[in-house]
């Protein structure tokens, strides 16, 4: 959770930087890190309150957590994707105008 976050924060936000983050990917970073974090309060209360009234036994635990590995790998994925994006931009802009990469 530190990683998404720091990563996040530390985006350049920009139209020639090398970084070559653009404003959806970052949503797509945001979105990931709240995908995560609502999807594992979501999967937790599962869990906890509502699990034992609708499905008891294992079944209810393993769906709850079956829920909170699906929060979080569809949260890093959506991480990736940006992340894979940021990358091929930044290379296609160094190819673009090598004098663009010195600044």
């Amino acid at each position: 959770m530190i990683f998404f976050g720091y990563s996040v924060y530390n985006s350049k936000l920009g139209p020639r930087k090398i970084a070559g983050q653009t404003g959806w990917s970052r949503a797509l970073k945001v979105a990931g890190v709240i995908w995560i974090v609502f999807g594992s309060l979501g999967s937790m209360l599962w869990m906890v309150r509502y699990r034992t009234e609708y499905i008891p036994g294992a079944l209810g635990i393993v769906i709850g957590l079956a829920g909170f590995v699906l929060a979080w790998s569809l949260g890093v994925l959506l991480k990736l994707v940006a992340q894979v994006s940021n990358h091929t931009r930044a290379r296609h802009l160094m190819m673009e105008s090598p004098s663009a990469a010195e600044k």
